[in-house]
């Protein structure tokens, strides 16, 4: 329990359905809170690709969230192999070397606004 004054109110809300002994359970609150702002792979790359080290921080701090976003776009895409990343890192490129009107055509503009949208309640988070 002691992780619940360090979240925000929006987390905590995730919380509310968890019992006592659940909340000790850091994988059953972090699902809880996961699962309650919707994160999926984009909004975990979003996040990864934004992150920036803050002043007092050391790199290795600023390492563990990075690994910790990475680990959480990894997990969400279902990427388990080399080859799995291989062809997301692929893939990813082709969508960003696309004209805009294969994109729209596509609806690539589209989820790149819902992934924005995404992202809000992660900086909220």
């Amino acid at each position: 329990m002691r992780l619940f004054p360090q979240i925000t109110s929006k987390a905590q809300k995730a919380l509310r359905g968890l019992s006592t002994e659940e909340c000790k359970d850091y994988d059953k609150v972090k699902r809880s809170i996961l699962s309650y702002f919707k994160l999926d792979a984009n909004s975990y790359l979003t996040a990864f690709r934004k992150e920036r080290r803050t002043g007092n921080e050391t790199y290795k701090m600023w390492a563990n969230r990075l690994r910790d976003l990475q680990t959480g776009y990894f997990s969400e895409s279902g990427i388990d192999t080399f080859e799995k990343l291989s062809d997301a890192t692929l893939a990813e490129q082709i969508c960003n070397g696309l004209p805009e009107l294969a994109k729209n055509m596509f609806g690539i503009s589209r989820r790149k606004r819902q992934m924005s949208a995404q992202q809000k309640q992660v900086d909220g988070f």
